[in-house]
């Protein structure tokens, strides 16, 4: 398996990447109508999807480009592990503040949610599947040094065309970091091939059915134990650091005195209502400011709560797979943690009564 995934990695140029690629599409789409052609919900949205892909491509050579970065790009890590879970279960419409939206979910083209197609193939359909939308971002790879990485025509077509896409952030995260997407990808398929005759039918429907790959891809980060220079250069691209720069920068060190003196800073950590001598609340008063600042960034420079909270998530996963460390796992409290994200509920409680 290791030797197909490598030869798979070319080094074609971006022009001659979308020719195969458009070809390579349209071959997935008749597969998946031909395997469908009896399924009263999906043979329809399938063949309307190949019918506009041909006559979008007339006028568009990138028609094929753009629908497979919209849908796969952001999430190439969950295709290239293997993780059906991940699509199976997103939700269509979400809930938030008693309202309820519509989710953007990957797609095969326009139509065919990812997720559907999924619901209804079996295991092997469904390693198939991945392993052909892999096939299609290979295409757009090369590999230098034995390393690899993504056409710099299609990383430019990208930052040019998709700078508003709600996943951009994401985007250039896989950017940064595909050549250890794509290789735990290898790692995580360099499991005899006749392993599979061992598994039981109880094994193949739990929820995690692909934990294997995953388990590969976090044991590799594991023994690595650096986040490198790419995982820096994704993050400079993220609204999270254009926010935290922007607060930053507006912050007076002068304002906060108990952040300069490690005696204060602690008077403010055990009393954040402040001492006698006005400086316990150093920390009280730095929150404050800072969430100042984020909701005015929510009113007035269209940051959005959901974007903010999905690339903190990313971020997290990210850092887990480079590091091995989970930086959920200060947040959770219990034995042998006295970090607990309740404390912080109590100070912003106490700063809405002032």
């Amino acid at each position: 398996m290791t030797e197909v995934m490598e030869n798979q990695v070319n080094n074609l140029s971006f022009k001659d990447s979308i020719v195969q690629i458009n070809d390579k599409y349209i071959s997935i789409l008749n597969e998946l109508i031909e395997k469908f052609k009896y399924h009263d919900e999906l043979i329809g949205p399938l063949q309307y999807d190949l019918k506009l892909t041909n006559e979008k491509l007339v006028e568009n050579k990138y028609q094929v480009i753009n629908v497979i970065t919209d849908n796969f790009l952001f999430c190439l890590e969950q295709i290239c592990d293997h993780n059906s879970d991940y699509f199976i279960y997103q939700k269509e419409r979400i809930k938030k503040n008693g309202k309820s939206y519509k989710n953007k979910l990957p797609k095969i083209g326009n139509k065919t949610l990812l997720k559907r197609i999924l619901k209804e193939t079996d295991n092997n359909s469904t390693e198939k599947l991945f392993k052909n939308i892999i096939e299609l971002f290979n295409l757009l790879t090369y590999k230098e040094d034995n390393v690899i990485y993504f056409n710099k025509e299609y990383i430019d077509y990208v930052k040019e065309n998709f700078t508003d896409n709600k996943h951009f952030s994401k985007m250039i995260m896989v950017f940064d970091n595909v050549d250890n997407i794509i290789n735990s990808h290898i790692e995580g398929n360099e499991e005899p091939e006749n392993n599979d005759n061992n598994d039981t039918d109880e094994e193949e429907t739990k929820p995690n059915k692909n934990s294997k790959n995953s388990k590969n891809n976090k044991n590799k980060s594991k023994k690595d134990g650096k986040l490198g220079p790419d995982f820096l250069k994704g993050m400079e691209n993220t609204k999270i650091a254009q926010l935290a720069k922007n607060i930053s920068e507006k912050i007076n060190i002068d304002e906060f005195p108990a952040l300069t003196d490690p005696s204060k800073l602690l008077s403010s950590l055990t009393n954040p209502e402040g001492g006698d001598d006005g400086e316990g609340g150093g920390i009280q008063n730095l929150l404050k400011f800072v969430i100042g600042e984020v909701e005015d960034a929510f009113k007035n420079n269209n940051m959005n709560e959901k974007d903010l909270v999905n690339e903190a998530q990313n971020i997290m996963g990210q850092f887990s797979n480079m590091s091995g460390f989970d930086p959920m796992s200060l947040l959770k409290g219990g034995a042998g943690n006295d970090f607990n994200l309740n404390q912080f509920a109590d100070i912003f409680s106490k700063m809405g009564k002032k």
